[in-house]
Parts: C-alpha cells; sequence; structure tokens
C-alpha cells in the first residue's frame, strides 16, 4: 500500500476523529443545502438540487473508491474522503469564495483534532482545485487543480484523485438527475420548484458539451467512475434534441424522465421520454 500522503506519523487512531469531522460535514451540508436526493431533506438556505449532503458524500464514497484503487492506504483513502465530505460545506457565495470557505472549515477542523500541519494545509488545498473553470460561453474547461503545482508526485497523484471524484457520478445513471439539481441551481430554486424553460435549450447544450469533452484530472479515473458513458451521452443528446427543436413545454417531464433514466439507463432515450409523458 501507498502511504505518500499521510505518511507513517500519522496514527491510526486519527480515524474516528477523522470521520467525526466528515460527519460535521455532511451535518452542515444537510442543515443548509438539505440531504439530497430523492428526500431532501433540510436546507435552510436553500434545497439545492445537486451540491447538497449527497454529493459531498459521495464525493467523498468515490475518492476513497479511486485512492484505494491506486493503491493508497486506509488512513489516505479516510483523509479523501473527508476532504470529499467538507468540500462543498459552504455554497451560494459565489465560484472561489465558497471554495476558501469550506477548505479554511476543513484546515481548521483537521488541526483542531491533531492531524499533521502538512495534511491539513495540503487537504484543504485540494478543495481549492475543485474550482471549476469555465469560458465566456459557460462552458467547463478546466479544473484549477489541474493549473496547480504539487511538492510531490505523490501529492499531485492523491490530489487530482481525490478532485476526480467531485464528478464521478458524470457518466453514471445519476447524471441527468445531475443536471435536472443544476439547472434549479442555475436559477436559485428549491428543487421542488419549477423553473422558467427559456434557457434550458442553452443549458442542455452546454450539458452535451461537457459530457463529449470532460477529461478526468487522474487519467485513471474514467476507468473506475463512467460506468454508464454511452447511455450517458445518448440520453443528453437526446434531450438536447428535445429542447433545441422545441418539444419540451413541461419541467415536470424533464424530471420525470431522468428519474425514469435512473432507474433503466439501458433504454433508448426516447423509451424513456414517453414512459415520463406517460406516467
Amino acid at each position: 500500500m501507498k502511504e505518500f500522503y499521510c505518511g507513517a506519523g500519522q496514527a491510526i487512531d486519527l480515524m474516528a476523529d477523522l470521520h467525526e469531522v466528515g460527519q460535521r460535514a455532511l451535518e452542515i451540508s444537510a442543515d443548509r443545502y438539505s440531504s439530497g436526493w430523492p428526500n431532501y431533506q433540510g436546507g435552510t438556505e436553500l434545497k439545492l438540487g445537486h451540491n447538497n449532503a449527497r454529493h459531498n458524500r459521495m464525493m467523498g464514497y468515490n475518492a476513497a473508491r479511486l485512492l484505494g484503487h491506486l493503491g493508497f492506504g486506509e488512513l489516505d483513502q479516510t483523509v479523501g474522503r473527508i476532504i470529499g465530505e467538507a468540500h462543498d460545506i459552504q455554497q451560494l457565495k459565489g465560484r472561489g469564495e465558497d471554495e476558501r470557505i469550506s477548505a479554511e472549515w476543513l484546515e481548521r477542523e483537521f488541526r483542531n483534532v491533531n492531524v499533521d500541519v502538512d495534511v491539513a494545509r495540503r487537504s484543504a488545498r485540494v478543495i481549492l482545485g475543485t474550482l471549476p473553470l469555465f469560458d465566456a460561453d459557460g462552458n467547463l474547461v478546466n479544473q484549477t487543480i489541474n493549473m496547480m503545482e504539487f511538492e510531490s508526485a505523490a501529492d499531485e497523484e492523491f490530489s487530482k484523485a481525490v478532485v476526480s471524484a467531485d464528478l464521478s457520478e458524470l457518466y453514471t445513471p445519476f447524471q441527468p438527475l445531475i443536471c435536472v439539481g443544476l439547472y434549479m441551481q442555475k436559477h436559485r430554486l428549491d428543487v421542488d420548484q419549477t423553473p422558467p424553460l427559456t434557457e434550458l435549450r442553452d443549458f442542455m447544450a452546454a450539458n452535451l458539451r461537457l459530457l463529449t469533452n470532460y477529461t478526468y484530472p487522474h487519467q485513471q479515473a474514467e476507468a473506475v467512475f463512467a460506468t454508464h458513458k454511452y447511455e450517458a451521452l445518448r440520453y443528453a443528446s437526446f434531450i438536447f434534441d428535445q429542447a433545441n427543436n422545441d418539444r419540451i413545454e413541461d419541467w415536470e417531464h424533464v424530471r420525470s424522465a431522468a428519474q425514469y433514466f435512473w432507474r433503466q439507463p439501458d433504454l433508448p432515450p426516447s423509451r424513456l421520454w414517453d414512459l415520463a409523458r406517460n406516467q
């Protein structure tokens, strides 16, 4: 097992304290932005459709999973998990500011449980690396982690693996539900409200471009995470075609079709669309 990020000086008895930090992060996220799909409990600030406790939990889970696949030891996997669980505890302040506040929170919490100061600092830096970079048209063109310099090859591998987990569900049956949630967030609406459809075509076009062009920061991430890449691309192309040809009149139809895809991603998108219409 690799022990690059948390070296031999990191005692295994930190595990319980680390998990408590992660649990606090998830509780904060659920209270502020809801527990996430499917029940969206909580959400005192806004019931965010995507950047909620579920997303933080899934990023943490998949960060640990990829780190394990790469040969990192249990303590490294746990640190990666907690980074994921904490990376979005601050939302709605704006890109960059959200990441900064979340990173500072994690570094402070890690130091409070006696995590090595260097590990705490580098863990916070990984959260800064999750900041997405967009072009003038709103297309994701890079992630900050790819622009950073690292102290060692091990630091780079760990950091890029954890950041890769931020989009770990991009090519899975959950992808259309992510898209639905992000469209709600774009309009600053609770997930159970109804957004305007005027920007849906451009949004679905950007979603399709993302799915077509995205490259994970760590080169092995796609092999671990992308269980349904073909299906996700096929579905995204279909939904964009519906929007581009003014065939979408009902937001609930979009939401329901995304749920059908989550249950049966192998079905043709036109069949899922019809099932959602006729339910």
